[in-house]
């Protein structure tokens, strides 16, 4: 099974949180006629906020939820920014053997996008 995994890390009231989803294709139904996307929130904790503290709780998370056997992460997304951003997570991943060396990053777009439409909205209605 191929798996990928979506993190986020972030401060809301004060307290340190990092949120990790698991998404993997599936079958919609039993006769297995069409796929879909799933998702499984593996959890949300505190961690470091650096690359090392983050990529620890990834491990961590995977090892608790599947031990880590027939399971294959092949692609991490999220946010570009802070420590535990994922051009720095991917590498630290890596050398944990979280993930093998062929897996790819994906940057997270949707802040981006909002942010573009966020502010034509603001040039014209407000």
């Amino acid at each position: 099974k191929h798996f990928a995994i979506i993190t986020d890390h972030g401060k809301r009231g004060g307290l340190e949180h990092f949120v990790k989803i698991l998404v993997w294709s599936g079958w919609a139904d039993e006769e297995k006629t069409k796929k879909v996307i799933k998702f499984h929130c593996l959890d949300v904790d505190t961690s470091a906020h650096d690359a090392a503290g983050c990529a620890e709780a990834v491990q961590k998370s995977l090892e608790e939820f599947s031990g880590l056997k027939d399971f294959k992460v092949t692609a991490v997304t999220g946010d570009a920014g802070g420590g535990a951003a994922v051009q720095n997570l991917l590498p630290a991943l890596v050398k944990m053997g979280v993930v093998d060396e062929d897996a790819v990053k994906i940057n997270c777009l949707m802040h981006a996008l909002n942010k573009c439409l966020e502010s034509a909205g603001q040039d014209n209605f407000c």
